[in-house]
């Protein structure tokens, strides 16, 4: 049964939604809409979201996938859009004060990206050094600490929209892919290019006779 209907604002269609690792209470929800919202589930006697996450430019999250939260005690939010740009916020004050009214603007803006960015994933035991795959073709990687450009840029080795990554929480080395003409690719962090400067993946897998818009780790593997 239904224990309570959640609406945004302005009743956009909804593109995914996250549930919080740190406070299970807190669902986050990407729409259409260029804010992402917060609702507390603990308490759904409203349908009025707790909290706003603001930054992305206008019509840039239609029809947009990219959304993370880091696994670390002090949570973040990662979120990509059809502007080839990449948002965080700390959303640490609404876990430690779940009360409604508080519009959260991104406290970074990442930008290496030159098309759609499709997907975003933390590394599991970090909230500063993610990775995201877009529709240029590109897997890069980033480190909040180190500014706002990647780290590193993946050679490129596909001639399709790249839509979706995970991260091995078990071999933190380890990432897939999954892009637009139904690939899949396992790549080691430490040796992505060989010594030509070509991308090395250490597998790929092609089953799908379509795209591939979502991969992840079997639990026991991660």
């Amino acid at each position: 049964s239904v224990v309570a209907p959640l609406e945004t604002p302005e009743k956009t269609e909804v593109n995914k939604l996250y549930t919080c690792e740190q406070a299970r209470n807190l669902l986050i929800a990407k729409s259409d809409l260029n804010q992402l919202h917060i609702w507390n589930l603990s308490d759904v006697s409203t349908n009025t979201p707790i909290a706003t996450l603001s930054g992305h430019g206008e019509a840039s999250c239609e029809s947009n996938f990219a959304l993370d939260t880091s696994k670390e005690v002090n949570p973040r939010v990662l979120s990509g859009d059809r502007d080839g740009a990449i948002l965080m916020w700390d959303i640490g004050s609404v876990k430690q004060d779940p009360q409604g009214g508080k519009d959260i603007p991104a406290q970074s803006e990442f930008h290496g990206h030159s098309a759609t960015v499709e997907d975003v994933c933390f590394k599991p035991s970090s909230a500063n050094e993610f990775c995201s795959v877009g529709d240029d073709q590109k897997l890069l990687f980033w480190d909040e600490r180190k500014g706002k450009k990647p780290i590193l840029t993946v050679p490129k080795w596909c001639e399709v929209d790249l839509h979706c990554v995970d991260w091995n929480a078990a071999d933190e080395h380890l990432l897939v892919t999954g892009d637009a003409d139904g690939g899949t690719f396992v790549f080691d962090q430490r040796k992505v290019a060989g010594p030509k400067g070509e991308a090395r993946p250490l597998h790929g897998l092609k089953q799908h006779h379509d795209a591939v818009f979502r991969v992840g780790w079997l639990p026991e593997s991660r």
